[in-house]
């Protein structure tokens, strides 16, 4: 959701996500005048939704901002919630004006990531018993012996002329 329709009134957009861990709020532009009564307006009527969840604020596109629109941020950090930005350019700049602290956010949290190098051999290891089951090889030595669990038969004429005694390999290695 955003006031985005709103933006011919002035340069002041937020945008809100309604996370389960957390409601989130983008402001960009200039957080001053109406656009701070109507930001305080849409967390008042978020926060009756809020349920325990915190609070994010990602200041990182905010531009200026009045006595009105830091007394709302810090409003807000007072009751918990986290002023966020996504560069430290952003951070340094967001700092010097609203006189607050800010966290820089992980510039590689994606929504996915490639698996670590570490999970690799682990489903190299079983992608290869896939594609390459175990080949057994066997002994066939004929005799009372030759219907155990560990002979096959081969089909057609032994390496030695002798067809009752040979060495069958069914899977070359």
């Amino acid at each position: 959701m955003s006031n985005a329709h709103r933006m011919g009134k002035s340069d002041f957009v937020y945008y809100i996500h309604d996370g389960s861990a957390a409601l989130g709020f983008r402001l960009s532009g200039d957080l001053s005048g109406d656009g701070v009564r109507e930001l305080e307006q849409a967390w008042r009527t978020a926060s009756s939704v809020i349920r325990g969840r915190r609070l994010v604020v990602d200041l990182s596109s905010i531009t200026g901002v009045d006595d009105a629109g830091r007394e709302l941020l810090g409003t807000w950090q007072a009751e918990g919630a986290r002023m966020v930005a996504h560069s430290s350019a952003a951070k340094k700049r967001i700092e010097s004006m609203i006189d607050r602290p800010v966290a820089l956010l992980r510039k590689d949290s994606q929504p996915y990531a490639w698996p670590s190098f570490r999970v690799a051999p682990r489903w190299l290891a079983a992608l290869l018993v896939l594609l390459f089951p175990a080949a057994v090889s066997t002994v066939n030595g004929g005799g009372a012996d030759s219907t155990s669990a560990n002979s096959v038969n081969c089909p057609g004429p032994s390496t030695n002329g002798n067809s009752s005694a040979g060495v069958c390999h069914p899977l070359s290695r």
